[in-house]
């Protein structure tokens, strides 16, 4: 979920998502697939018919709500509308906010939360969400530790994964 002024990096994060090889370990034991594939996107992946149906289907057939938190998307109903849905099929911890501009539960012009989220958490203290911000880690970082979350592992098993495998290319490419 994003507001269209952050498409940029819905983007490239889901070309990022759908084109991430799954170490053999994770796969062979928990996945089906090799990839984290489809990652549905609305400017991508919606047919024809009625917009808000479609969307439904898709936030009911989905494991995971990434939100591309930003000051503009904390101003869109249509995002916070879609974190609703999500929350209200009761998979709260399924929403993973990915920061790339704002601050969380700000209550200003730089909040980034959607209304619905912010919302929810004043409701329930003790349901605290964090996010991974874009900010303080590189956009690598960043990826790696929304992927950790969606496969339930460490983000030091991943990233050093991840480290061993770039230096591998380099060697290769030299």
């Amino acid at each position: 979920s994003y507001s269209h002024k952050d498409e940029k990096v819905a983007k490239w994060l889901q070309h990022k998502l759908e084109s991430y090889r799954l170490p053999a370990e994770i796969h062979n034991e928990c996945e089906k697939s090799r990839y984290l594939r489809p990652v549905f996107r609305d400017r991508s992946d919606l047919n024809t018919g009625i917009l808000s149906d479609e969307l439904r289907i898709n936030l009911e057939s989905s494991k995971f709500l990434i939100v591309i938190c930003s000051p503009e998307s904390a101003a869109s109903t249509w995002v916070s509308d879609e974190v609703s849905a999500f929350i209200n099929t009761e998979r709260l911890e399924y929403i993973i906010p990915f920061i790339v501009d704002g601050t969380p539960n700000s209550g200003d012009a730089t909040e980034c939360f959607p209304s619905s989220l912010c919302e929810y958490t004043r409701k329930h203290p003790d349901k605290v969400l964090l996010g991974i911000d874009i900010r303080e880690d590189s956009r690598e970082k960043a990826f790696i530790r929304l992927v950790s979350r969606m496969l339930g592992l460490t983000f030091d098993e991943l990233w050093k994964r991840h480290e061993r495998q770039r230096r591998n290319n380099i060697i290769c490419v030299t």
